[in-house]
């Protein structure tokens, strides 16, 4: 939109104009109400104790900044920094949620809109616009309003705003998150964390044109490093001796129509458009269709996030120029927020020897390779990304379902036995996948694999089966 991108020019040059702390917050305010026709525009800060100080406003009591104060889900401004979800409101102050600030002024204002300031997955604070006349503010207002809040978030974090990291000597004791098995097995070792979601290092177009090129061609490498990610991982690629080179042309072609798809792409096309740089652009489309997606009831579909997501990362790094290939220690533990069934095979590749996902379900592409390649994992291990630090250590038990974040050492000295235990009892079956099938009364049966992907095929011969006994379609 022709607003949307004066806007974000006035913004780019009053961001690179010298301007700090509270004089850029002001100056920030008037411009977002003046271009929105909001009589009311505010930000409000988190602060240290989950507390959202009003920083900044334009229309509202100016002796309010600084001493008008609401916890974490206490009113509007509060729930949304909460829930991370936008509110619309055509009358916020009958909203059962509204917490009446007599200092602020705000009583002659019906209509409101806020939303949250967000930075690498963590809310900064809240940015609010509002009018007298009760209506519900557009589509493309939301969207400029969502499209501010990436360029405050930078202002935000500059200027001190808390993010919600722990802090002392909690973020160095021993830390157990309960989860969900999603492929059995145990790992023990260092832990390597993927997915935050670093913030674009520029946020703004110097040249829109330019930057629609950069696009492009972006997506064409995405694509292409995708088909050769495929056709390395087909089954006649390496054949059922090298189970680790294979992946299920099911789920990745699945990856692949989603990187083919328009709908997602012309969204990314469009905030380039409008001025963004291609990498806000694409930050901007996924965190939409995050939070869309995060509503949808049916955890199957709600799965899906991870793929996109996982595309997402995949062009990011193609605008970039580089490689999404990170360091891994020997038997590292990978902790990722959501993973896709190509990241997987990516890090496996790279010798994890298991992976805790944060909002992953036995549903998830990510867990039905994870099983398929043998790989230990858990899912809904909520809070493991803010809580590990660099350097920290963890084990993975499918049987308990847990992550042990930091165990002390007789922790880890008892699972090192486990783990002992469970690779002799496995070598232990192996010795017997060559004897015959019958009973002790003389009865021969056959044995048979059951097997989703076509990457377990190779599965047969290294548990000695007749052959498969069911072929699971419906993934």
């Amino acid at each position: 939109m022709p607003g949307s991108r004066r806007l974000l020019t006035r913004l780019r040059e009053l961001m690179a104009g010298g301007t700090e702390g509270a004089a850029v917050l002001r100056d920030f305010v008037s411009l977002v109400a003046g271009e929105m026709v909001a009589e009311v525009c505010s930000v409000y800060t988190l602060r240290p104790g989950d507390l959202l100080e009003l920083t900044a406003t334009h229309g509202l009591n100016p002796d309010a900044v600084g001493r008008t104060r609401l916890r974490v889900g206490e009113g509007i401004v509060g729930v949304v920094a909460a829930t991370g979800q936008v509110q619309n409101l055509p009358d916020a102050q009958n909203h059962p949620a509204f917490a009446y600030r007599a200092e602020t002024g705000e009583q002659p204002f019906a209509s409101l809109l806020a939303g949250p300031v967000r930075r690498a997955g963590r809310t900064l604070g809240v940015l609010a616009v509002q009018n007298r006349a009760p209506r519900r503010y557009t589509p493309d207002e939301l969207e400029v309003l969502q499209t501010v809040a990436m360029l405050l978030a930078e202002v935000l974090a500059a200027g001190g705003a808390a993010d919600g990291a722990e802090e002392g000597i909690g973020a160095t004791l021993p830390r157990l998150f309960q989860a969900r098995a999603l492929a059995p097995g145990i790992a023990i070792g260092l832990v390597v964390r993927y997915g935050t979601g670093a913030p674009p290092r520029r946020m703004l177009a110097d040249d829109p044109d330019a930057e629609m090129t950069r696009l492009r061609a972006a997506l064409a490498t995405m694509r292409r490093d995708l088909d050769a990610l495929i056709q390395e991982r087909l089954p006649d690629a390496g054949g059922p001796d090298h189970p680790d080179l294979l992946a299920s042309r099911e789920v990745l072609e699945a990856t692949r129509l989603v990187a083919a798809n328009d709908g997602w792409v012309r969204r990314v096309a469009e905030g380039v458009e409008g001025g963004l740089s291609a990498e806000a652009a694409v930050h901007q489309v996924v965190g939409e269709l995050r939070e869309r997606m995060r509503r949808i009831i049916d955890p199957y579909l709600r799965e899906r996030l991870a793929d996109l997501e996982d595309l997402a990362d995949r062009l990011l790094h193609a605008l970039e120029g580089s490689t999404n290939l990170q360091a891994v220690p020997p038997g590292a533990i990978l902790l990722s927020r959501r993973l896709g069934p190509a990241q997987l095979l990516d890090w496996h590749a790279r010798g994890i020897a298991g992976v805790a996902i944060e909002e992953g379900s036995p549903a998830g592409h990510a867990a039905i390779v994870a099983r398929a390649l043998g790989i230990p994992a858990i899912g809904g291990a909520r809070g493991m990304l803010e809580a590990v630090q660099a350097g920290d250590d963890a084990v993975l038990d499918t049987d308990d379902a847990v992550l042990i974040l930091r165990p002390d050492a007789e922790v880890r000295q008892a699972y090192c036995r486990a783990l002992g235990d469970r690779e002799r009892r496995e070598a232990g079956f192996a010795a017997h996948r060559d004897r015959p099938a019958v009973t002790a009364d003389g009865t021969a049966l056959s044995l048979m694999l059951n097997i989703g992907l076509a990457l377990e095929v190779g599965q047969i011969e290294a548990t000695g089966a007749a052959g498969i006994g069911l072929f699971r379609t419906e993934i």
